[in-house]
């Protein structure tokens, strides 16, 4: 169970946090994107390690160019292409508004059934400081559902206050499709009508 697995969300708080320590290059992005983050052989060695059938961490590196006065990091839950909850990871305010430089970790724990999920979402910046959130999705009943699930494999364009998605969880009784690009979800939602539960991580960013 979740409530069992407290011990390694720990574990990987931890190691998390040491990645966090060399997740900055110093140099500016041609421009403002997000996208997976660049790792060393030996830290994906570890992330391999530390993953498993019931855990997933996810490593997202972004980079701007303009003063953003926020940065927020959230998940939608769908069904059958409706709506059902947000709920708020990380929503950042910055009193000067300044570019980024930042990581974001998000480490989804899941039990054997596919139906409780936890979701913790850690950030940090190249100053050192680090927030974090941590968060459960209500129950679901998944028995019998397929699953398909992946983050982003590309970088993607940060534009003034324009949802990202970031991860997509789809569970359904038929077959699965699959996305080239994630951003296809928030030109054509109804994409998800065929999906019994969808979960979507996203992040928005804005000057304002």
């Amino acid at each position: 169970m979740i409530n069992g697995r407290r011990f390694f969300f720990l574990l990987f708080t931890i190691c998390i946090i040491a990645m966090f320590l060399t997740s900055c290059s110093g140099t500016a992005a041609p421009h403002s994107q997000i996208g997976p983050a660049s790792l060393t052989a030996e830290q994906q060695d570890l992330i391999s390690l530390l993953s498993s059938h019931s855990s997933e961490i996810l490593l997202f590196d972004f980079d701007t160019l303009e003063p953003y006065t926020t940065a927020e990091f959230w998940l939608e839950i769908y069904s059958y292409g409706e709506f059902v909850e947000q709920i708020q990871g990380l929503y950042m305010i910055n009193p000067e508004p300044q570019p980024l430089e930042s990581r974001l970790a998000v480490i989804i724990n899941r039990d054997r059934e596919n139906q409780s999920f936890e979701w913790p979402f850690i950030k940090s910046n190249n100053q050192g400081s680090r927030i974090s959130a941590r968060f459960e999705s209500p129950k679901v009943d998944t028995a019998g559902l397929a699953r398909s699930f992946g983050p982003i494999t590309e970088s993607v364009a940060i534009q003034d206050s324009e949802e990202i998605v970031l991860y997509v969880s789809k569970f359904s009784r038929g077959s699965l499709r699959t996305f080239g690009d994630h951003q296809q979800l928030l030109e054509q939602p109804e994409l998800m009508a065929q999906y019994t539960y969808a979960y979507i991580i996203k992040a928005r960013f804005s000057t304002d």
